[in-house]
């Protein structure tokens, strides 16, 4: 009988045994994933996102529970807080889904990022591509200068410097991978999948493709009701601008993109996002007509904006000091002295 009443109240703490244990906080967790010379697990998750809702259940099996626990150093990070804010920004990441699985060393260096479903299977193969040291950031870029190209690695690779943010690497991967992506698989969800969730810009076979090819993106949309096809080229549009290579972009190459994605887009937010680099690229080829011309372009769509006027009439004299620059830089702080402040909502 005691026998039995022992193995009852230590029913308890096994059922608890079988969870993975979570640091309490990030820092703790650092400390500790340094203090064993292991890496840290981090799960990017909100308590309202039904699908972090549906993975969470499988913390409590035991396979995970054996492996995570085992292997890493774990902490739980709430995407909603300032603690989640700060350490993206800190660490130069880019994650754009949850539930996301990173892995760090205990320097904050990336070792491993997976998105991650709700089975036990996805649950577990982030931890085991880390312990295999398969598809890890110690190994990507060795196994891609030895040569490798399939498309399953490349494919990992690119989600890996996307999440890093390190767009110089992610543009050699995603040409590598457009290269030995099979033609007949172009048209395919996957294809769309990897421009929303691999890509870093605009300048590769992918981007190509599926701007000409918008009205399927937007039936993966509409079937999956994940996005829409807007944001992502948007988002698109958006790392193109601000790559390390975009302050050396020719005119003509701003045009370009430009034309690609106003069909998209709209004129009005394609030309909101690139007007500012064309004019400039115009100034830098000592183009002052067409720097002026794509200045009162956008004049036109700021005629109801005051501040938007003023940062174009800023933008252009700091750059250009000709007659023509400075007329229409006059002109423009003049249209932007008449409008009426806009209230400013409490």
């Amino acid at each position: 009988m005691k026998y039995t009443l022992c193995l009852f109240l230590f029913l308890p703490f096994f059922a608890h045994a079988q969870e993975v244990k979570w640091q309490r906080s990030l820092a703790g967790a650092f400390a500790e994933a340094r203090r064993q010379d292991k890496v840290l697990f981090v799960e990017f998750y909100s308590p309202t996102c039904p699908y972090c809702q549906r993975v969470a259940p499988f913390f409590k099996e035991k396979a995970v529970a054996d492996l995570y626990n085992s292997a890493f150093i774990n902490y739980q990070l709430n995407v909603e807080t300032e603690e989640a804010v700060a350490f993206v920004k800190s660490a130069g990441l880019d994650v754009y889904g949850i539930p996301y699985f990173l892995f760090f060393r205990g320097d904050s260096t990336l070792v491993h990022a997976r998105e991650v479903s709700a089975t036990l299977s996805s649950v577990l193969q982030p931890g085991k591509m880390v312990i295999e040291k398969t598809y890890t950031g110690e190994n990507y870029a060795r196994r891609f200068e030895a040569g490798e190209r399939s498309e399953n690695f490349l494919t990992h690779y690119a989600l890996f410097t996307r999440v890093k943010q390190d767009t110089v690497t992610n543009r050699k991967v995603v040409d590598a991978l457009w290269e030995v992506f099979p033609a007949e698989k172009r048209n395919s969800e996957t294809s769309w999948i990897i421009l929303k969730k691999a890509l870093t810009d605009a300048r590769n076979g992918f981007a190509d493709y599926w701007l000409g090819n918008v009205p399927q993106a937007t039936a993966y949309e509409a079937a999956s009701a994940h996005g829409n096809v807007e944001n992502a080229f948007s988002r698109l549009l958006y790392g193109t601008l601000f790559s390390r290579e975009a302050g050396t972009f020719s005119a003509a190459q701003w045009k370009t993109l430009r034309e690609k994605f106003t069909p998209v887009l709209g004129e009005k937010e394609t030309r909101g996002l690139t007007w500012e680099k064309e004019m400039l690229a115009h100034l830098r080829e000592g183009n002052t007509a067409a720097a002026v011309s794509t200045g009162e372009q956008m004049a036109g769509f700021f005629r109801d904006d005051a501040p938007g006027l003023t940062y174009l009439a800023d933008t252009l004299e700091k750059s250009c000091k000709e007659k023509a620059c400075s007329q229409a830089v006059s002109a423009w702080r003049e249209s932007a002295r008449h409008l009426p402040e806009k209230e400013i909502k409490k």
